[in-house]
């Protein structure tokens, strides 16, 4: 799949690309498989030791493998949760650092920075993936003291989200998704290029985003906590934290008590 996009004439371009790449020979590629991820019972940490000021995290699970029917109502309900970082990402790359949460309502972003201050980047994600399993996660960093307790909200809204998610809530992320998320992947030629070319590459065909409007509207609370239930599961997290382990590990959070382990096992990885 080639996409192109900018300030290029279309016919000239056209006859460029076809000179390039006639001669090319169409071929059967066969992909490796993909071993599955086993699950890590009990939870573990998997941290490698560096020399940084912050501690970065992963947390999450395996997610989903294409687009089950549940997917609209997983799109809002991880809006609530953690907001939707990546369409900064695709859309302006440089402004990804300061608005990766995607909007400052969301519940990791409010319990992390809005009431404690102790990260300023706390985003969660749903991708979809065809090929294998993809994973449902959340990324975070923070000064050594804050890591740990940073683990827990992550770890106690992984629980809470499948829970309790008002009308309220939800009405805001449909408009949200609705209304700008949907728009910013068209919002310029590299955007609009980037969203047909992989949509069409995975889904092979269009059919996803001319219906996405309509999907998300039409979604209702109990299907949203429906979703989250089924695709939110604290239980199967693993957390992947690089940086300063040593120095994680001994500090603590003056007002918000908590530790690596209490979240579960720790396997340390040479760096």
């Amino acid at each position: 799949m080639l996409a192109v996009s900018g300030g290029v004439e279309r016919e000239a371009t056209a006859q460029a690309l076809k000179a390039a790449l006639f001669p090319w020979r169409r071929a059967r590629v066969r992909h490796p498989d993909v071993a599955e991820i086993p699950k890590a019972t009990p939870r573990q940490i998997h941290v490698w030791d560096i020399d940084r000021l912050q501690g970065w995290m992963l947390v999450g699970h395996l997610g989903r493998q294409g687009r089950e029917n549940e997917h609209a109502a997983l799109e809002i309900a991880n809006y609530v949760l953690g907001g939707n970082g990546a369409i900064w990402k695709r859309v302006h790359a440089e402004l990804a650092p300061a608005r990766a949460g995607g909007h400052f309502d969301a519940r990791l972003f409010v319990e992390s920075r809005g009431k404690r201050g102790l990260s300023n980047d706390i985003s969660s994600y749903v991708p979809v993936s065809f090929r294998v399993r993809g994973l449902t996660y959340a990324v975070t960093l923070g000064r050594p003291e804050s890591i740990a307790y940073l683990l827990k909200i992550i770890d106690d809204e992984w629980a809470k989200i499948g829970k309790d998610i008002s009308e309220d809530d939800i009405e805001i992320a449909k408009g949200a998704l609705t209304e700008g998320y949907f728009q910013m992947r068209y919002a310029g030629a590299h955007a609009t290029a980037l969203t047909l070319a992989e949509e069409l590459l995975l889904e092979g065909d269009h059919d996803w985003s001319k219906g996405y409007v309509e999907r998300i509207r039409t979604v209702t609370r109990d299907e949203v906590l429906a979703a989250a239930r089924k695709y939110y599961r604290p239980e199967d997290l693993v957390a992947v934290l690089v940086g300063p382990i040593d120095e994680i590990r001994a500090s603590e959070h003056p007002l918000y008590k908590a530790t690596l382990e209490d979240f579960g096992e720790i396997v340390a990885h040479p760096w």
